[in-house]
């Protein structure tokens, strides 16, 4: 499949969209890492005096909402990203004919 693609779009298409993935990817890290620690130093002075027991969890919950809150920041991101490749595409025609998986009336 690779040499298809080789010979059909040229070496340099096999990483189109590495740079604004890469700012996405920078993106998310940034905003995910900073908010982690955040909520984990939040939670762990809570669950310290109101409940002990519960501080072992407390890096889940902290990670499940930092990671959480990247996601829906960057999402918009990504999808603008992807649409904007999906009409780089159709603007070239399509190759391939697409395929559907629900059965033809």
């Amino acid at each position: 499949m690779q040499e298809w693609y080789l010979f059909m779009e040229g070496f340099t298409r096999l990483w189109r969209g590495t740079n604004a993935g890469l700012a996405l990817a920078v993106l998310t890290v940034g905003i995910y890492l900073p908010c982690y620690d955040i909520f984990r130093n939040w939670f762990e002075e809570d669950t310290s005096k109101s409940a002990p027991t519960a501080s072992p969890y407390v890096p889940l919950v902290a990670g499940s909402l930092a990671r959480s809150l990247a996601c829906s920041t960057c999402y918009p991101i990504e999808l603008l990203r992807t649409h904007m490749q999906y009409k780089v595409i159709m603007s070239c025609g399509p190759t391939l004919e697409p395929v559907s998986f629900l059965p033809d009336p």
